[in-house]
């Protein structure tokens, strides 16, 4: 018991709930044997005696912020959508300024767009991540999978600008990647909220079962929030951009290829803030990597299977086909993975009850109780 203390110390003195000391134990690799050794017969009475035994650190765990949850989410979610939001400004910039500018210009801007945006996925998954690459139970790969996860990203926020070359389209106006690229604001909106409500049912719930009853609304709701808040986007750009930009509205497919980019991008925001960078890069390089080859299809003169009904759609089908796809896939596992305790490891605490003491629980032991499947 001594050599587990001292080997997770740094774990034990930062959890405020016995459910985080067993997440990270299982994410240790601490296996039955290793339980028994200790003369415990699961993991999770393991735990409490750990939380118990192990007295928490006396200072606060993370930064002391004034500001209220509520506030700290809105500035960031305004920070992330500014900068987020700044390639197409110039894209747009571009195409007023210079508007017979060659297609390799525009594709250029388009492809140092898709490096801003991914940069700025990177920099923002640091502002409140969960894992850290160092941190314990973090994969070692999870340096080199964020990056992938990130340019995927940016792929996906620049796929748009990239389509109208692919048809008969006139990129003048970036509608639909404006509306995506200001929507990631959202998107840093819901997921600091869900790891907030996360945070605050790990501290509170007494079962692994609770917990995930409890969070089982939470994941739904924190999507549909990115997607309204992207559908009143996309109207407020179209609503506002110039007459000469040209009139036509977007059609259900461009809807429909919108929201399945905005459903992708916001389950890739909230794997990457939960510590899950493998599953995030695999589901944006999947999106990717379908639209890319359904793009190429279409380009190509040779008679490739399908390209007759790939040129008689708008290119917006190949952006519905991968991310669609890509998010259908990637949501299940969201499901299972995000209402797990572990997820939320390394979220934000909630403020501790003045009545708990250091070294004890502020309440009854946790009680064990079933997984739901």
């Amino acid at each position: 018991m001594r050599e587990l203390i001292e080997r997770h110390r740094e774990l034990c003195e930062r959890a405020t709930h016995p459910l985080e000391i067993a997440a990270g134990l299982e994410a240790a690799g601490v296996g039955p044997a290793a339980v028994a050794r200790c003369r415990h017969s699961d993991v999770f009475s393991l735990a409490e005696e750990l939380f118990a035994r192990v007295p928490r650190r006396s200072g606060p765990v993370g930064p002391t912020e004034p500001a209220g949850p509520w506030r700290r989410r809105a500035g960031a979610s305004l920070l992330a959508a500014l900068l987020y939001a700044l390639p197409c400004a110039a894209f747009a910039a571009i195409r007023a300024v210079a508007p017979q500018s060659s297609p390799w210009a525009l594709l250029s801007a388009a492809a140092v767009a898709g490096l801003w945006s991914a940069a700025t996925c990177l920099e923002t998954s640091r502002w409140q991540g969960g894992q850290s690459p160092g941190s314990p139970g973090a994969a070692p790969a999870a340096s080199v999978l964020r990056p992938i996860a990130a340019a995927g990203v940016g792929a996906v926020l620049t796929m748009p600008l990239m389509l109208p070359f692919a048809g008969s389209g006139d990129p003048v106006t970036p509608v639909a990647p404006a509306a995506l690229a200001v929507g990631m604001g959202a998107a840093e909106w819901s997921a600091r909220w869900f790891r907030h409500s996360g945070a605050t049912h790990l501290d509170s719930a007494a079962t692994i079962r609770e917990f995930r009853l409890r969070m089982l609304p939470v994941l739904p709701v924190a999507v549909v929030l990115h997607l309204g808040a992207v559908a009143l986007l996309t109207r407020a750009v179209l609503a506002v951009r110039p007459p000469a930009a040209g009139g036509q509205s977007l059609g259900g497919l461009q809807w429909g290829a919108q929201g399945a980019a905005a459903l992708l991008l916001v389950l890739v925001v909230l794997l990457l803030r939960c510590g899950r960078p493998g599953p995030a890069a695999a589901g944006a390089a999947a999106a990717v990597c379908g639209a890319g080859l359904l793009l190429t299809a279409r380009v190509l003169p040779s008679a490739v299977p399908g390209r007759a009904a790939l040129l008689a759609h708008d290119p917006a089908l190949a952006q519905l086909a991968g991310c669609g796809i890509a998010a259908v896939l990637l949501l299940p596992y969201a499901w299972a993975v995000l209402t797990r305790p572990g997820a939320h490891r390394g979220a934000p605490l909630p403020r501790r009850s003045a009545h708990a003491q250091p070294g004890f629980p502020a309440r009854a032991p946790l009680e064990e109780g079933p997984i739901p499947s």
